[in-house]
């Protein structure tokens, strides 16, 4: 009877042991309420929401920034004096103003220059470009 008594203390000892290290690694408690955390359904794994400054952000980029941005670049081309741009996303219509009388050939010339630097720069948009 002595070893019938100790296999049963044995096998309680060891179901008791197995019962307490499965409940230390079940589920969470407290914050959340023991739901499981998921990610957000944006198409990359919850990225967009955890890193708000990457480019994946449907956020991130904004009509405000890219005309500033824009501008900038545009600025880099001598013979502009500024630009103005309507946006109707695609498209956006950059209106050049040049900074002293140039004849046609001269403006084509810096059209050209601005769109290209802008198709290079803007690549999600369609660009166009004219003179004022």
């Amino acid at each position: 009877m002595d070893k019938i008594a100790k296999s049963g203390w044995l096998a309680i000892a060891v179901m008791l042991s197995v019962l307490l290290v499965t409940a230390g690694c079940s589920g969470r408690t407290g914050e959340g309420g023991g739901k499981p955390r998921t990610y957000a359904q944006d198409g990359y794994m919850g990225l967009t929401n955890s890193n708000p400054g990457l480019p994946t952000n449907p956020g991130y980029f904004n009509y405000e920034a890219d005309t500033r941005f824009m501008k900038e670049k545009l600025s880099e081309i001598s013979g502009i004096e500024d630009a103005d741009f309507v946006i109707n996303d695609p498209k956006i219509t950059a209106t050049l103003t040049y900074s002293e009388a140039m004849t046609e050939e001269q403006q084509r010339i810096i059209e050209a220059k601005a769109l290209e630097v802008l198709q290079y720069n803007m690549p999600r948009y369609i660009i166009d470009v004219k003179s004022r």
